[in-house]
């Protein structure tokens, strides 16, 4: 009935099959109408349920706002016990999360909880290993931000579960993975309304950019050096003189 009066009988006990039929037939509109009906019930009962239901339904909006829920509430949420018995895939939508409320080092070690946990429920041996960590966590071990973990607590906490391959633990005692995400993160964020901007975009805007995600960068002065050099790569895209 939708398709011919644009108008459809939303609760919350059909919204999920309503809101997968709309992001299978591209309605925007019906989608979003769904979403907005279920963000009331976001709390820390149903955050999980929610975040199953977006996967399953590959609902990336939902998705994205269980997502902001997770890293607003992270230290309150990390703390449940229900939290250590989610799925990884679950788990994984949580660690990608763009926002973060707590320290990074917080949701390395809620990682490490919940693998031993599975560890000591799923597998045959029930020994909580390198091994059978790295087996539990999957790819979720790269999702966390290792280059934004001071060194000594890289030292005194990450290490010794020994989860993290030499060549990638090497990466990060240099500060290569911190200089790859950087540069990464400047090649493909850009200032705020770059291409639509009339004036040159100033460091404060730059630096709330940055702010904005769970990337820092290594010092004020390798952020004002960044700065510039998106700066100067705006003033060439409108052809500006690029000279002090």
């Amino acid at each position: 009935g939708y398709f011919y009066t644009e108008k459809c009988e939303i609760n919350k006990r059909n919204a999920f099959e309503i809101m997968h039929a709309a992001k299978m037939f591209e309605l925007e509109r019906l989608l979003f109408c769904c979403i907005n009906l279920l963000k009331p019930i976001f709390s820390p009962e149903t955050i999980i349920l929610l975040t199953e239901q977006a996967l399953d339904f590959d609902v990336k909006e939902l998705l994205q706002e269980c997502q902001n829920y997770f890293g607003k509430n992270a230290n309150k949420l990390m703390k449940r016990e229900d939290f250590q018995k989610m799925s990884l895939e679950v788990l994984g939508a949580f660690c990608d999360s763009e926002k973060l409320g707590c320290p990074e080092l917080d949701l390395f070690c809620f990682c490490m909880q919940w693998a031993k946990l599975k560890c000591q429920t799923e597998f045959m041996d029930e020994s909580d290993t390198p091994d059978n960590l790295k087996r539990a966590l999957g790819d979720v071990v790269d999702k966390i931000r290792f280059s934004s973990i001071p060194l000594d607590d890289i030292q005194k906490v990450v290490v010794p579960f020994k989860v993290l391959s030499h060549e990638r633990l090497g990466k990060i005692m240099s500060g290569e993975e911190r200089r790859e995400k950087r540069d990464n993160f400047i090649e493909n964020n850009d200032v705020p309304d770059v291409e639509n901007s009339k004036e040159v975009p100033t460091y404060d805007d730059f630096i709330r950019k940055l702010n904005a995600g769970r990337w820092q960068p290594c010092s004020e002065l390798e952020a004002f050096a960044a700065c510039v050099r998106l700066i100067n790569n705006w003033r060439l895209k409108k052809n500006v003189d690029t000279s002090p």
